[in-house]
């Protein structure tokens, strides 16, 4: 993750004016941070579609043509949830956005509008590096994940591998890595903690997630981006999961959410003669 200050970023004209360098540090960093930018909503939308339109990684089975989302504003409902302490609302919130559909956000940008605390533990957003994790598991981790595909559903929808379900399950089947477009690198593809095997749990799978959370859960492949208001954060949704610290009320934590890119997951079993 790189933090970059106003004296480095320059406002938001210099920033899309740059966007070629801008685009090289979010491919190798994989989230970019300008500090006290403000941007407005079609400011904001100016940048992604900057960034995103840099890459070119459209084909028919992995991306559509790059097109910006409509701007949604995280307030009062939407972030209420997720107020509490923080250390657990931190724990129980890891995931990656929209994993549960067949075609997913591929990049996601947040700018804090208001937030009613100092810079400090609370209101974080962390981050981790699925893609280094993929690169420093053991041999046949990286195997089952890339042999096995799972079903990628919202939290109510499966169980953690564990406790047996009684109810349909619904949601996406998408393989256990995803291959990034620009990179070709492969990442862990992990929606969130209640994901669970096509062919039903085993005691490999449980093994898998089991390692997947001790990995998630140390400090030491974590990225902690502390926020101040004005702060705009964009970050790669194809191969970071993130989640966020408790200790706030709703409403004291509230973005201007951005996005772009509407991308089908490239796994091992598609044809990667697709990226040539």
């Amino acid at each position: 993750m790189l933090r970059i200050s106003p004296y480095s970023h320059g406002g938001v004209d210099q920033i899309i004016e740059d966007m070629q360098g801008w685009a090289w540090e979010f491919v190798h960093h994989k989230a970019i941070g300008f500090e006290d930018l403000h941007p407005s909503k079609t400011e904001q939308q100016a940048i992604m579609r900057a960034l995103y339109d840099r890459f070119d990684t459209r084909c028919t089975e992995c991306n559509e043509a790059p097109r910006p989302s409509l701007i949604t504003q995280l307030g009062i409902h939407d972030q209420g949830f997720f107020h509490g302490e923080i250390e657990e609302v931190e724990e129980r919130n890891w995931h990656m956005d929209d994993a549960t559909f067949e075609k997913t956000t591929a990049i996601i940008g947040l700018h804090l509008i208001e937030f009613a605390h100092p810079p400090g533990p609370v209101g974080n957003t962390v981050f981790c590096d699925m893609e280094r994790l993929f690169q420093q598991a053991p041999e046949e981790t990286q195997r089952y994940a890339q042999q096995t595909r799972m079903w990628h559903t919202e939290p109510e929808g499966a169980s953690d591998g564990v406790e047996e379900r009684d109810y349909a399950i619904s949601g996406a089947v998408h393989d256990g890595v995803r291959i990034h477009p620009a990179t070709k690198q492969m990442s862990f593809y992990v929606p969130n903690f209640w994901f669970e095997p096509e062919e039903g749990s085993t005691p490999e799978f449980v093994e898998y997630i089991e390692y997947i959370k001790e990995q998630v859960y140390d400090p030491s492949n974590q990225e902690r981006w502390i926020w101040n208001e004005g702060d705009f954060l964009i970050w790669d949704n194809r191969n970071l999961m993130h989640t966020m610290s408790g200790g706030w009320a709703a409403g004291e934590r509230v973005f201007n959410r951005s996005s772009i890119g509407h991308e089908k997951p490239i796994g091992v079993s598609q044809d990667l003669l697709l990226f040539q």
